[in-house]
């Protein structure tokens, strides 16, 4: 009785392409997952009702030097596009009708009601990505104002804009001043930070920068692992080396054709004249 063979090291080497496919997919996903939750943005930690400090050494922003502090606000009853008019003044607090100890007051002209939007002593300040912002929250919780701090040197006096009511319950605020300059820190570059409020910032290497190279390092490591088993293991040669060539064949030719149908959408497009 004849016994029959089977090509047990292809099937080995074939398992072992597989296998490794799936090992190098969970290796990549899981360095991605190990990479993006240590990515760590730039916040404005509170300090007082005055300043914040930036947790990268950016330095802190004091606005204390444009705090009026004769019981008159900053922005002092500016009307908005809502037809209501609006005082705000940072660090301390002021009084203006019914609106006590208030950072931010709206006032009702029609009616003339006094609308507290705004305590001076709940305060939290956040990073937008660009500029510092001061939320400051109303004794009766219902009502928040939002400040955005812009720094620019050159601006002594402050310039202020008055947006209004932006959304039920929320105020908006804008004040461009050299005291929205962070100064005292060390920066980035472990250099101390003028009175300009501008940082030197040495670029490094980001989360993306490291997520793309680990990609590619995987990709080419699988790559290379994988031509080497199928030449010496499998003794294959030309493109047949390439390992899980069905499946980079199978892409390419889905890449294409969706090329191919997007373009041929573009191109059968007629016009249409307007009547």
């Amino acid at each position: 009785m004849k016994m029959a063979t089977h090509p047990i090291r292809n099937r080995c080497s074939d398992n072992w392409t597989n296998v490794s496919f799936i090992s190098v997919s969970s290796i990549l996903l899981l360095l991605l997952a190990t990479v993006c939750p240590s990515v760590h943005a730039k916040d404005c930690v509170f300090d007082s009702p005055c300043s914040c400090t930036f947790d990268d050494g950016s330095g802190t922003m004091d606005i204390t030097s444009i705090g009026r502090q004769d019981n008159t606000p900053l922005i002092d009853d500016v009307f908005a596009a809502d037809n209501f008019a609006y005082s705000f003044n940072p660090c301390f607090a002021f009084t203006e009708g019914t609106c006590v100890n208030a950072a931010a007051c709206q006032f009702d002209s029609a009616n003339v009601i006094y609308y507290n939007i705004g305590d001076s002593q709940n305060v939290q300040f956040s990073f937008d990505g660009l500029n510092v912002v001061g939320t400051y929250i109303a004794d009766d919780q219902q009502r928040t104002s939002t400040v955005t701090f812009v720094c620019d040197p050159s601006a002594d006096p402050p310039q202020t804009v008055v947006n209004g009511e932006t959304a039920a319950g929320l105020y908006s605020f804008q004040i461009t001043s050299k005291a929205a300059c962070p100064t005292g820190g060390t920066g980035p570059t472990g250099k101390p930070i003028g009175p300009s409020g501008k940082i030197t910032v040495s670029v490094g290497i980001t989360a993306g920068t490291v997520m793309t190279i680990i990609f590619f390092s995987v990709l080419v490591t699988y790559l290379v692992v994988g031509m080497v088993v199928n030449k010496f293991a499998r003794h294959q040669s030309g493109k047949e080396i390439i390992p899980n060539l069905a499946v980079w064949t199978g892409l390419i030719i889905l890449v294409r054709e969706g090329f191919s149908f997007v373009l041929s959408k573009v191109r059968r497009r007629e016009y249409v004249p307007i009547k």
